[in-house]
């Protein structure tokens, strides 16, 4: 009879044993989109004040310059590694150095309308390390010609 209890006991404890949850495994394609969602919320990211320019009207022969600025509000810094004009009127610079999160930066844009009478619709790309890679910033306007 002694021999009962112990024996009994071993039973109840392998048998609530057997009733913890297990444990499952991930499905692989939830763990890609969890990763790459992780992934995704550590990356620089851009915040332009404004994406667009308008100059109004400028006389044929003037320049403009404008800045197009922005802050890094992503968790890594920002490393913008081309700004390209739609044609060579329009010449950006931007910063070469990192911007680290929280940083703010801009992007020099000087527009040339010498012999560019008419409307004005110019374009500079934006390529980071930002997802999306690219984004176009705009500068328009209207050129009136020379008499």
């Amino acid at each position: 009879m002694h021999l009962k209890v112990p024996v009994f006991i071993c039973a109840v404890l392998v048998g609530l044993s057997a009733c913890q949850p297990k444990k499952t495994v991930k499905d692989p394609k939830k763990a890609r989109e969890e990763s790459l969602k992780r992934i995704e919320e550590m990356r620089p990211k851009i915040l332009w004040a404004t994406k667009q320019y308008d100059m109004g009207q400028i006389k044929e022969g003037e320049k403009r310059e404008f800045d197009f600025k922005f802050k890094n509000v992503g968790k890594t810094p920002l490393q913008i590694t081309n700004a390209q004009p739609s044609c060579g009127c329009t010449v950006p610079d931007f910063p070469k150095a990192p911007i680290p999160p929280g940083g703010e930066g801009k992007i020099h844009v000087v527009y040339n309308s010498t012999g560019k009478p008419g409307i004005v619709n110019k374009s500079i790309t934006i390529t980071a390390n930002t997802d999306p890679s690219i984004e176009v910033l705009y500068i328009v306007g209207q050129v009136i010609p020379k008499k």
